[in-house]
């Protein structure tokens, strides 16, 4: 999971990437959402701005080839249970 955006408190961005998260099993990632509907609900963890800006495009591409460049995920295991 790369995390993108802009250099927060805490948080200095590289190249725009907050943080990479290089999961070496199977994991799921919960979270909640400020937005209402059940269109927005299902879109939880989508691109939140509707026109990017050339930078936001950006952002997301380098977001993607970090991503790619830790190739494949080297652990499958179909056998998961949560608790």
């Amino acid at each position: 999971m790369v995390w993108v955006g802009d250099s927060r408190p805490g948080q200095e961005a590289a190249n725009g990437i907050l943080a990479i998260l290089d999961f070496r099993e199977c994991a799921i990632a919960i979270g909640e959402t400020n937005r209402t509907g059940l269109l927005d609900f299902i879109g939880f963890g989508s691109l939140s701005t509707p026109e990017l800006s050339p930078q936001g495009v950006r952002r997301c591409q380098v977001g993607v080839e970090a991503a790619r460049s830790l190739g494949a995920p080297r652990n499958w295991s179909p056998e998961w249970s949560i608790g």
